[in-house]
Parts: C-alpha cells; sequence; structure tokens
C-alpha cells in the first residue's frame, strides 16, 4: 500500500478499490488528488468520483458511514467528517466543476422516489419536476427515442445520493446492495447513554453516526439560521469556500451568497422529495390525455410502506433542525426570528373536485384545468405569529402533517410504532431537550444487527432501567424542557398536528393494545405525556378548540374572543392541510367538510376522551395493574375524562334495558343442551373434530351391519309391535338381537373418525403392549424362578449322601 501514489487519479483509484485502506488514510488520498489536480478536476470526477460514492455510501459493498459507525476510531470519524464538510477540498471542487458544467452524472430512474418517477412519466409532470429547484437547468432531458433521463450536476448527484442512503429498499438484490448493512443509524452504546442523559448539555460527534453528523454540517452551511447565537458551531474545518484554491475564478461576495442559497434550496428539496414525499399523492396528467372513467384503476397503484427506522433518525435531525434553536443553554424556537428556510415547491397537488370546491376552477377554465390538479398556495398568517406562520414554514410543515397523518392512520400494527413517534416528538414537542428513544418496557428491547452482544445487552439493561424509573415515579414529561409562552407560536402556526393527530393516533392505538401490548401503553404515555407535563399547553389547546369549533359552526361566520384574529386563518389552514393529508393518486379524495371541527377536548361522539375510555376499558384486561394505572393517570391527566356523563350514561342505558325488559315477555333462559341436535345421534353433521371421508364410511359400515344384523331399527321407544317380535322368536340368537333392539343397541363405528379417539389409539396401543409385554415378562420370571427353587432344592438333595460319605470317611 506504500508504493501507491495517492496524488494521481490511478493511485487515488487503485486506493478507492482496495478495502484494507484505513477510513482515514483513504480520506486523506482523496485530498491529497484533489490539491494535486486543480487544474485537472474533470478528470477526478469522471475517474474517482463514482468510486468514491461507492466507498461513501456502500452500495457496492461496505460503506465508509457504517465502517465508522460499527468499529468507531477517532481518526477515521475526524477525517471521513473532514471530507464531507461543506467547507471542505471536496466541496469545492465539486462547486468548482458545476461552475463551468462540464461534468454531468445520469442518476438512475429507479433509485428515484416513485412519486418522482410518476411525474416523469408525462409531459405534464416534468413540467411540474423543472419547479423544483434541484430539477431547474435542463436537469429532465428526453432524447430521440423519448426515453426521459435525469442528468445532474457533481453536487446535485452527491445529494441524489446522500438523500437515498436512509431509503429502505424493496429488498431486490440489486436494492439490498444500495441497503446499509447496520439496523440503524444509532449505535446501541449511544442510545443507551441517551437513555441514561450522560450526554446532556454536549453533543459529542464521536457518539454519533457519521451520516447525523454530516447532515448536521450540511444543514448549518446549507440552511444557516439568521440568529449566529442559535446555531451550534461545527468543528473547524478548512477554510471557506470562497477562499479555495480549486475555484476557477474568484468570486464576489454576493455572488458566493447567491450560490448558497441556491444550493440550500437544492439540498432542501432533494430531502423533502426522498424523505416525506409518497407515491400516493396526485400527478398531473397530460391535457390530451382522456379522463378517467369513475371507478377506474389507476395507471400508478401504491400502497403504504412504513418509513425505514434510518429514515427516520435523519428526518428527526432535519425537523429538530427547522424547529429548536439552542440559545445560552435554553431551546428556543427556530422560527422565531425573520423567515430563513427556503420556499419548498413541493406541494401536494390537488385533485379536481378539492380544487373545484375551492373555487380554484372558474368558469373560464380550460380543459387542462379539469383533468390536472392545481398546486395550491400556502397562505400567510397573521403577524402575530411570526415566521412560523410564514409560507416557507408552513409549507414544510404541511408536508409533514401528510407525512404524520398517513403513518400514524396506515402503520402496521405489528411493527414497532417507536421510532416514528421520535420524530413526530420533534415536531410537536420541541421543548423536550431528550433526544432519547421512549423508553421500553422490561423485556421489550431487541439486539440491533451489527451490533455487539455487549452493546445490545448494555442497551436492555438500560432501557429496563430507565422504564422503571419513568413509570415509578408516574413519567411526565420526556426531558427536562418545559413548554413555556415562547412555543405559543410554534403551537398555534401547527394547530392540526395537536387538535387532529393526537385524536388519530389515540383512535389508532386501541387495535395496537391488543397487539403491541405494554409497548403500545408507553407510546401512548410518551405521547400524551407532553399534554400531561404542560397544563398551560392544555389550556391553550382547549381554549383555541372552543372557539374555533364556534367559529367554524356559526353562520355567518364571526370571530370573537382572544383568538378573532387567528380563527379565519386557521379554518383555512385546517381545509387546506386535512385536504392535501389526503389527496390521492386515484382521485377519490374525500371533500373538505362544510363546518370542519376539533375534538380532542370535547365530550361528545367520537370525541378523544370517549376513544380514551374505550380504550381503558379494553386494556384493563390486557395490561398489569401497574401498567394500566399508569396509562388511566396519563390520559385522565391530559384528556377530559372525568368530564364525559358516565354514571348519566349508565343511568338511561338501565332504565331504557328495563323499559324494553317490561314490554317484551321475558324468556327462560337456555343453555348448551337447547342446542343439540336432536336426531339419529349415527347420522348427525359432520363436526369439525371429525375426518370427513372416514365418517361417512364408518356410517355406511355402520348401516350395513345393524341391517345384516337385524339391528337397523332402534328399540325402546315403547312400540305397538312388541307381540309380533315375540312371534318372529325361533331360536336363541334372535332372542338376542331383539332384547339388543328393544334396549337401543346397535353398532356405531362413527367415534373411529373422530381425531381425538384417533389420538389416543397409538397411545393405548403402546401402553396395552406394553403392559402384555411386562404381564409376559413377570409371568415368565414366577416360571423361572420357581423351576430354579425346584432345581436347588434337588440339587441339595442329591449332594447330601455324598456329603455324609465324606464325613463318615475321615
Amino acid at each position: 500500500m506504500g508504493s501507491i501514489d495517492s496524488a494521481t487519479l490511478t493511485g487515488l483509484l487503485a486506493v478507492l478499490e482496495n478495502p484494507k485502506w484505513h477510513v482515514s488514510r483513504a480520506c486523506q488520498a482523496v485530498e491529497d488528488c484533489i490539491a494535486a489536480n486543480s487544474d485537472n478536476l474533470r478528470g477526478f470526477f469522471e475517474q474517482c468520483f463514482p468510486t468514491l460514492l461507492k466507498r461513501l455510501f456502500g452500495y457496492d459493498g461496505m460503506s465508509w458511514l457504517n465502517l465508522v459507525a460499527q468499529s468507531p476510531k477517532e481518526a477515521d470519524a475526524r477525517a471521513l467528517l473532514r471530507l464531507l464538510s461543506p467547507t471542505g477540498p471536496l466541496f469545492a471542487a465539486m462547486y468548482s466543476a458545476d461552475a463551468d458544467g462540464a461534468t454531468q452524472f445520469f442518476f438512475p430512474k429507479e433509485r428515484l422516489p416513485t412519486h418522482t418517477q410518476m411525474l416523469l412519466a408525462s409531459p405534464a409532470g416534468r413540467a411540474e419536476l423543472e419547479r423544483w429547484p434541484q430539477y431547474s437547468r435542463g436537469a429532465v432531458a428526453v432524447d430521440a427515442s423519448g426515453r426521459c433521463h435525469v442528468k445532474l450536476g457533481v453536487f446535485q448527484f452527491f445529494l441524489f445520493w446522500f438523500a437515498f442512503y436512509v431509503i429502505k429498499g424493496d429488498g431486490s438484490n440489486v436494492d439490498s446492495l444500495l441497503r446499509p448493512l447496520s439496523a440503524g443509524l444509532g449505535s446501541s452504546v449511544r442510545k443507551a447513554a441517551d437513555a441514561l442523559h450522560l450526554m446532556r448539555g454536549r453533543e459529542s460527534e464521536a457518539w454519533r453516526h457519521p451520516y447525523l453528523a454530516a447532515l448536521r454540517q450540511f444543514l448549518l452551511d446549507l440552511l444557516p439560521r439568521p440568529s449566529a447565537a442559535a446555531s451550534v458551531n461545527p468543528a473547524p474545518m478548512a477554510p471557506a469556500a470562497g477562499s479555495s484554491p480549486f475555484f476557477r475564478t474568484p468570486a464576489s461576495g454576493a455572488k458566493r451568497q447567491v450560490d448558497t442559497v441556491t444550493r440550500g434550496a437544492a439540498f432542501y428539496g432533494v430531502l423533502l422529495e426522498f424523505w416525506v414525499t409518497d407515491g400516493d399523492e396526485p400527478v398531473p396528467l397530460a391535457a390530451a390525455a382522456p379522463a378517467a372513467p369513475v371507478g377506474a384503476t389507476p395507471m400508478w397503484g401504491t400502497t403504504y410502506e412504513p418509513p425505514s427506522e434510518d429514515l427516520l433518525e435523519a428526518l428527526t435531525e432535519l425537523v429538530k433542525y427547522t424547529t429548536v434553536a439552542d440559545s445560552d443553554g435554553k431551546r428556543q424556537p427556530a422560527q422565531a426570528v425573520a423567515s430563513w428556510l427556503p420556499m419548498a415547491q413541493l406541494h401536494t397537488l390537488l385533485p379536481p373536485a378539492a380544487t373545484a370546491q375551492r373555487g380554484a376552477g372558474g368558469a373560464g377554465a380550460g380543459a387542462a384545468s379539469a383533468t390536472a390538479p392545481a398546486v395550491p398556495a400556502i397562505l400567510a398568517g397573521p403577524s402575530r405569529l411570526g415566521a412560523a406562520a410564514q409560507p416557507p414554514a408552513q409549507a414544510f410543515a404541511r408536508r409533514l402533517y401528510r407525512f404524520f397523518r398517513r403513518a400514524v392512520t396506515l402503520w402496521p400494527e405489528q411493527r414497532s410504532i417507536k421510532p416514528l413517534l421520535r420524530c413526530f416528538l420533534a415536531y410537536v414537542a420541541p421543548w423536550r431537550t431528550s433526544g432519547a428513544a421512549p423508553s421500553l418496557l422490561p423485556g421489550a428491547g431487541a439486539a440491533a444487527p451489527g451490533h455487539s452482544a455487549l452493546a445490545s445487552h448494555l442497551t436492555a439493561q438500560v432501557t429496563d432501567l430507565v422504564h422503571r424509573v419513568n413509570w415509578a415515579d408516574g413519567g411526565k414529561g420526556g426531558g427536562n424542557g418545559s413548554y413555556g409562552p415562547q412555543w405559543e407560536a410554534h403551537v398555534l402556526s401547527n394547530l392540526p398536528f395537536y387538535l387532529t393527530l393526537l385524536p388519530l393516533f389515540l383512535e389508532a392505538s386501541v387495535p395496537r393494545i391488543e397487539v403491541r401490548g405494554e409497548s403500545a401503553a408507553q407510546d401512548l404515555v410518551n405521547v400524551f405525556g407532553v399534554l400531561e407535563a404542560a397544563p398551560e399547553l392544555r389550556d391553550l389547546l382547549q381554549q383555541v378548540e372552543r372557539e374555533f369549533n364556534k367559529f367554524a359552526a356559526s353562520q355567518p361566520r364571526r370571530s370573537d374572543g382572544a383568538f378573532a384574529e387567528l380563527l379565519p386563518w386557521l379554518l383555512e389552514q385546517s381545509q387546506d392541510w386535512e385536504v392535501a393529508a389526503t389527496a390521492n393518486c386515484a382521485g377519490d379524495t374525500p371533500l373538505v367538510r362544510a363546518t370542519p371541527s376539533f375534538s380532542l377536548y370535547s365530550t361528545g361522539e367520537g370525541s378523544a376522551a370517549r376513544i380514551a375510555r374505550d380504550l381503558l376499558d379494553i386494556s384493563s384486561h390486557i395490561f398489569k395493574p401497574e401498567v394500566q394505572r399508569r396509562l388511566v393517570q396519563c390520559l385522565e391527566g391530559s384528556l377530559p375524562l372525568a368530564a364525559l356523563p358516565a354514571a348519566a350514561a349508565e343511568a338511561g342505558r338501565g332504565a331504557g334495558e328495563a323499559q324494553y325488559d317490561d314490554s317484551v315477555p321475558r324468556l327462560p333462559k337456555s343453555s348448551w343442551r337447547d342446542v343439540q341436535y336432536r336426531g339419529d345421534p349415527l347420522l348427525r353433521p359432520i363436526a369439525s373434530f371429525e375426518i370427513g371421508l372416514l365418517v361417512r364410511l364408518l356410517v355406511a359400515l355402520s348401516l350395513r351391519l345393524n341391517a345384516a344384523l337385524g339391528l337397523g331399527s332402534g328399540g325402546g321407544d315403547g312400540r305397538a309391535d312388541g307381540e309380533e317380535e315375540d312371534h318372529l322368536i325361533e331360536n336363541r340368537w334372535q332372542e338376542l338381537v331383539v332384547r339388543l333392539r328393544r334396549r337401543g343397541w346397535r353398532i356405531n363405528l362413527r367415534p373411529l373418525g373422530d381425531l381425538r379417539n384417533l389420538a389416543w389409539i397409538p397411545i393405548a396401543w403402546i401402553l396395552l403392549a406394553h403392559t402384555l409385554s411386562f404381564l409376559l415378562w413377570f409371568a415368565g420370571a414366577l416360571a423361572n424362578g420357581a423351576a430354579d427353587a425346584g432345581a436347588a432344592s434337588g440339587g441339595a438333595a442329591a449332594r447330601r449322601p455324598h456329603g455324609q460319605q465324606h464325613h463318615q470317611h475321615y
């Protein structure tokens, strides 16, 4: 390895193709090659860059990211993060290569999200893609044969593979190569340390997966927040991009700022496209395409596939960055200052029915508007809510709402929902300082592939300890952070997350408790513990819900109260988000309700409180007493269960039942004997514990034998022709047959077709055989013993005279 000159393109290619090189040395070789070939960057990207991506993201063997995560070495981790730094030589070289546009790569279409592939299938869809920043500047190209290609620059090509890294494949051979070998981005030891809050107050990159650390670096550099105090300064890296010697021409500060905004928008758009855009979203159809008949099967059929744990952990990192900013050791809303997020162009397209209802399609609309979904506009909220209610933040929240709404309602019951809840709670409760996973119940921990047995054992022990502590002290909240007035704008700007998704999650948890058991109880406590630990938040949500329902039901609508300024916008937001969250490619999206309402704190039919009461009734027969007590405490502390008219409802139900009983004649109670088969037992229907074919043969044989022997008709019924039977008796056999018939005896071979009897036949045969063998052996032993005794006595008698003669001889 020492004879290879890594400064040359051939030498670097040999280093990248040799898995024996350490990650730190290979990263240094990449930087040395870039520095030595600054005048030939095109050769580096054409010859070495694809192989470098294979080593980084592991779609041709073990990736450097997972290699560093599984066997952490500080030198390898630092070298890898330095290579992936947005201000390092590699990114500076990518920016320089994109400046002249001489190097481009084709990204495989089968690696794109399903929704993107659907858009590429039609001209209207390709026109929609060109609005997105990552597909601008001719990224979507169609060749002469009509085939569509995605042609990307160096930096965008890197971003696509970076976002694809955490997407779970469909299990095929190709996707299994692209799938990272570890089960999750977080190591077991780090999760255990987080569970015990051993890392509180500091964020050590040595305990984090290098992918998450690199993602954090990209966010800080490409999506900078306006408040410098709110950003966590990354580790010292290479010089800034503007002073890099690899740029062909020096760029002015304004030009660099524009490039940073453009790259940040592309990076942000790629993450949203790959991570939170599902394949069931509507797509625009070609204007010339005929309208599909009602009830026809769409061209694209998609089913819900839960996101992988890797994707959810990466999305959690993005959610935390967009919602929380640490300032002087305190968690502050990241959207409290001026708007800084790029405007996401990835809107959920509205189907034609919803567009017509919203008034988007007027009388002068063309034929295209009748077949193609419309791109909704994001309305800005009141100024009192700050940047959280502005279109950039609302566009991001709108996409997350669809992502979480689909996940909460469609998540498989057999799969743990804890990774999803970590991401969900990071958005609905950003004030909580704990970034640890929800504590598992005892025995619920499982070892993740790729981690050592010691690390998995440590995780199980720590999570078990944390569970006991949390459930012993009530487990209120999920960390040291608490809700405060500074988070009111975040809550009001994202009201459907609380007043719609929480009741949906509670409703989805009813069947989950029968499948997941105490793990589902822990999930409920973890989510509704947010409300239980924050009385101010409960009061705010309850007041807003009451005024919102009153405003939505009033005709004409009049807003008053403390939230009069917000109510019209909140109504428009709830309708828009609900349509966007339920829209699908089949076009059967339900229309918006005329009078929308929330039911988190109401006590009417279908409210969250009534669902919680039904859930507690079901779980009382499933959970242990201490688990049930904690669940009751959490739900009673977060929902108005005490306000439910339980006693009045029971009394009214009892009075109604009594009145009904008085008006209907009373009937005697029935037992299982009342529903027995009343016919001939030999001819009864075949039961589930009988073999049908065998029973039919045995019944036919029994009937023939009874007919041949004269036992065909049963006796014992007191017939009047008894004298005739006595007259037919001529011998002893006929006398015996008549007696058997009078007693109802006959041949019945049907029990031999019973599975239960057939199961006992070999057992009885073995016992009988062993019993007979033992008896035969015992009889033989007795016979042999008697023979030996007789022989012994005879021999003694024969020897006695000889002994006497011998005695006389002496």
